[in-house]
């Protein structure tokens, strides 16, 4: 490919803002006239699956029927116009249909219970049986891939999508073995290696810095997820304490993950916060 790089994969801690590392990056290879693309995380991914729900053909046949039974009770908007809403966070993979649950942004709260069903149809938080799990994945990724290498002067940025929501899973609720997460990168990696991928990692300067004000609703929602992972459960982790260990740990999985990308040439720019 001669040097260019049509997907890169911004990574970085829990508490490290990515933004502003994105941003430069999308306005540069923009400024060399490319045409790009950005991925974050909770969009309708063609990769990654964090936030989305993953609903067999019956299943959202039933959402949406539950959504047409509130509408018919609210009418807060033309049924049309929430439908197209639903849409264009929607698509179809195979039987199943995968939704950006979180994009949806319904009228009023009167829909918010379907919040909920769509959260528990995740792939993620050990859901699924784990071969299940990592041949989803790689397939998807494999799509993408195929379907990237057709496009012309189009370059791709990920968010979060190839070592965060990987390594937590696999060590959150899967209690991998490093070899084994390790092994599932090198792999997620080579179905994209014809994109010459680069991968821009975002150092921290301290991980404990990261949590600062343990109110803060990101601090919460990682007290929540560490505690209810199985990793969580089985190493007794609990409060700001219980996260601070998760994300040390998975610093270290990250540093193991950048010395693995080393050894394969993989192209890596390493960024201080």
């Amino acid at each position: 490919m001669n040097g260019l790089h049509k997907l890169y994969l911004v990574e970085g801690l829990p508490g490290i803002d990515k933004m502003p590392y994105t941003s430069a990056l999308k306005d540069e290879l923009e400024n060399q006239g490319k045409t790009v693309i950005f991925y974050k995380e909770g969009d309708l991914h063609p990769a990654d699956m964090a936030w989305n729900a993953y609903l067999t053909m019956e299943e959202y046949q039933e959402f949406i029927k539950n959504i047409l039974d509130i509408w018919r009770r609210n009418k807060t908007q033309e049924k049309e116009e929430l439908l197209d809403r639903i849409q264009k966070e929607t698509c179809m993979e195979g039987s199943h249909v995968v939704i950006a649950y979180t994009k949806l942004r319904f009228p009023d709260e009167s829909y918010d219970c379907l919040y909920e069903d769509l959260a528990a149809r995740v792939i993620y938080d050990g859901r699924l049986p784990l071969q299940e799990f990592t041949s989803l994945l790689l397939k998807r990724w494999r799509r993408f891939c195929k379907q990237a290498l057709n496009t012309t002067n189009t370059v791709y940025i990920f968010e979060c999508a190839f070592l965060q929501n990987h390594i937590f899973e696999l060590m959150g609720f899967y209690d991998m073995e490093d070899a084994d997460i390790m092994k599932h990168l090198e792999d997620l990696l080579c179905t994209v290696s014809a994109l010459n991928p680069k991968l821009l990692y975002i150092e921290p300067n301290d991980v404990a810095h990261l949590l600062g004000d343990p109110s803060r609703d990101w601090v919460q929602q990682m007290i929540h997820y560490v505690e209810k992972s199985n990793y969580g459960k089985i190493h007794g982790l609990k409060g700001v304490d219980g996260v601070l260990d998760f994300l040390k740990n998975r610093y270290r999985l990250d540093l193991l993950a950048l010395e693995l990308l080393r050894d394969n040439a993989c192209s890596l720019s390493i960024l201080r916060q």
